[in-house]
């Protein structure tokens, strides 16, 4: 029979053994607990920022209920009957998946995708202002004469056509040859700026004289145009001057008998050129009764001269000189 002190030492082992036991317990459940909420803390975490989570929140989410509680947390219907938590909606992220959530065969979802925005119209570059076209400007009648002429002059001389009945000519009336038949003076004699007008004008006389009481005076005395035929009856003003005197029954320039004396020929632009105040043009006829034979046989050709010495008068001295056109 065992003694009291070896029953107390077994109860004193039994003791330490049962102590021991239980402190290895609590070790596990401790580190089990542990364990869990390790686990757990890491499944939240895995939750919060899977792959899955992350597309859908970068996409946007446009599952929504169809009605809301007050605070949003759960789905209802329009009469405020609760149908779930709107969390079953907000998780969707296709259209098709959040149409069909449903609570009780109430699909309790609708999927609103955000309003596109507009595409912006692209500012149209502004329409440039047409470059206007320049007016024209009227066209001068100056502008439509034949430039201003240079001459060989022929001093002491007169000029005449180069032939005249098939041999050269040499006598002044075997000329075909207007004068200025106008009432003022200096226009009367002023040859140069008529024939510079006309291009049948192929060269003229000019002559000065003076008087015995002042010699030193020279003054315009006459002149005489000298007339290309073949540029003449080619001019088409002439060819207009020509068909309205024989509509009105009139010779042109002068019949067999050297008439008329005179008949006025159009002056180029009394409007832009003064002419000393003279705005109608007259020329005078210089080839008396042999008009018919100086239209038939005069040829000017290159032109000709005549010596056409210094006279002198009992009332005053007179010269004159030849100017052709190159």
């Amino acid at each position: 029979m065992p003694t009291a002190l070896q029953v107390a030492g077994t109860m004193v082992a039994l003791l330490l053994l049962t102590f021991q036991t239980v402190a290895q317990a609590g070790k596990s459940t401790c580190n089990a607990e542990l364990d869990i909420e390790t686990k757990m803390a890491a499944s939240v975490l895995q939750t919060k920022t899977s792959p899955k989570q992350v597309s859908t929140l970068e996409k946007g989410n446009y599952c929504k209920c169809k009605y809301y509680s007050d605070n949003r947390n759960k789905c209802t219907e329009a009469s405020g009957t609760k149908r779930g938590k709107s969390e079953k909606c907000h998780k969707e992220t296709t259209e098709r998946d959040c149409l069909a959530v449903t609570k009780n065969n109430y699909k309790k979802c609708k999927w609103v995708p955000p309003t596109p925005r507009p595409t912006p119209e692209p500012t149209p570059e502004p329409t440039p202002e047409p470059t206007p076209e320049p007016t024209p400007q009227p066209t001068s009648c100056s502008s439509t004469l034949p430039p201003k002429s240079t001459y060989n002059e022929h001093k002491d001389t007169q000029c005449l056509a180069e032939i005249y009945d098939s041999r050269p000519n040499t006598r002044t009336l075997h000329n075909f040859h207007f004068g200025i038949a106008v009432s003022h003076a200096s226009a009367q004699h002023d040859c140069k700026t008529a024939c510079d007008w006309f291009p049948w004008c192929r060269a003229y006389t000019q002559c000065w004289r003076n008087s015995k009481s002042n010699p030193k005076s020279w003054r315009l005395w006459t002149c005489r145009m000298l007339v290309d035929e073949t540029i003449f009856w080619s001019d088409p003003t002439v060819l207009a001057e020509k068909k309205k005197a024989d509509e009105e029954g009139r010779p042109f320039p002068a019949d067999d008998t050297g008439e008329p004396k005179k008949f006025e020929f159009p002056r180029p632009c009394p409007q832009e050129i003064d002419w000393y105040g003279v705005t109608s043009l007259w020329l005078s006829n210089r080839c008396g009764n042999l008009c018919p034979e100086v239209y038939e046989k005069t040829v000017y050709g290159s032109g000709s001269t005549a010596p056409r010495p210094y006279s002198e008068g009992s009332s005053g001295d007179s010269y004159c000189n030849c100017y052709q056109k190159h």
